[in-house]
């Protein structure tokens, strides 16, 4: 299995760590952090996440149909164009609940419509934001104490759990295209 990530932070490195634990091979990450890309730099072709949808398609000329793209804490609208390359094979982390809570803050909409149960979503992506085939959830409570900045934080750690499984079960042949 190969893999081309986006992302950020947290999720983007728990993406990474669960794609070499379930051996992919990394072919290029995209992201906005300065500091890690310079550190990733040494092993990884490293791009920042903005040039992903304007690249020429040679770039992803080693692309074939053991090649997933992962998106992890990136806020990049990934075109059609690209998701076409990977022939559904293209996933993404939200910190909500799909369908309901498609787009952006999703964690501080929970909180304000007092939701006491929310979480974090693995799905397919489609050219359409947040739609696509749910791949795995993961839940957790909210408290009376909660507020937008935790439930976020929750939204983060469960995510990064079900980004761990996703790769062990697209590794597996649980997850075909």
């Amino acid at each position: 299995m190969k893999l081309v990530a986006i992302g950020n932070g947290f999720l983007l490195d728990t993406a990474l760590k669960a794609a070499k634990k379930n051996r992919f091979e990394i072919l290029a990450i995209f992201t906005d952090d300065t500091s890690k890309a310079n550190k990733l730099k040494k092993q990884h072709s490293v791009l920042p996440s903005a040039v992903l949808n304007d690249l020429p398609r040679k770039v992803f000329e080693n692309i074939d149909d053991l090649t997933w793209l992962v998106s992890a804490d990136s806020t990049v609208i990934v075109k059609k164009t690209v998701l076409e390359l990977f022939e559904s094979r293209a996933f993404n982390f939200h910190p909500g609940l799909l369908p309901s809570y498609r787009g952006l803050y999703t964690y501080q909409w929970a909180v304000r419509y007092g939701e006491r149960k929310f979480g974090s979503t693995i799905h397919l992506m489609e050219a359409t934001v947040d739609t696509g085939n749910i791949l795995d959830v993961e839940y957790f409570d909210i408290t009376e104490n909660d507020t937008g900045l935790s439930v976020f934080q929750k939204c983060m750690r469960v995510g990064s759990i079900a980004l761990g499984r996703t790769f062990a079960r697209i590794a597996n042949g649980e997850v075909v295209s």
